[in-house]
């Protein structure tokens, strides 16, 4: 299905999904894209999961066939997109919150306890990505409590240690595309 809340003549509008689990199917589009700015879409929480008025997911899935979009199509500054979980967030999806015209990208939050990206959400040049498991360092140490190969996921383990990513590693994946 689609849920649109576009903005024909200023900034996109303002979309909230919420739910105890939450999954965009792959004919789903979310879209808050404006003329002169994106708007701001929340799928399974606020920023960070602390917005109070936002009902924070257990799960969130967004699937490989799925776009969600807060971009500006004219001028302007892209949007905000928040994808939350307390536990298990996968996105395989398309992210999109691009500036257009000399606008900035906008911000993009990917978010849960257990963290699952097998796609580049793509923030538009000069917005920012945030990717917020629940802790992932990334370090010269060699890799830890973490697949090796991308993508990156962070194995269970019993004695809840941090996972720790090797930067050589991380660098080498991003290069590679």
């Amino acid at each position: 299905g689609k849920i649109i809340s576009h903005g024909n003549t200023g900034n996109g509008g303002r979309i909230e999904l919420t739910g105890e689990q939450i999954t965009l199917t792959n004919t789903a589009i979310i879209d808050a894209s404006g003329l002169n700015g994106g708007g701001s879409i929340f799928i399974g929480g606020g920023e960070h999961g602390n917005d109070p008025k936002i009902f924070n997911a257990r799960n969130t899935t967004i699937e490989s066939q799925s776009k969600i979009s807060a971009n500006a199509e004219l001028i302007g500054n892209g949007g905000n997109v928040i994808v939350w979980s307390n536990n298990n967030t996968n996105i395989h999806g398309i992210i999109e919150a691009r500036g257009a015209n000399q606008g900035k990208g906008g911000n993009i939050e990917t978010s849960g306890r257990w963290l699952r990206i097998t796609t580049t959400p793509n923030p538009g040049s000069g917005g920012k990505w945030l990717l917020d498991p629940e802790e992932v360092i990334i370090s010269n140490e060699d890799s830890q409590n973490i697949t090796n190969n991308s993508p990156f996921q962070p194995i269970n383990n019993t004695q809840n240690q941090p996972s720790i990513l090797n930067i050589n590693t991380l660098i080498t994946a991003l290069t590679a595309g």
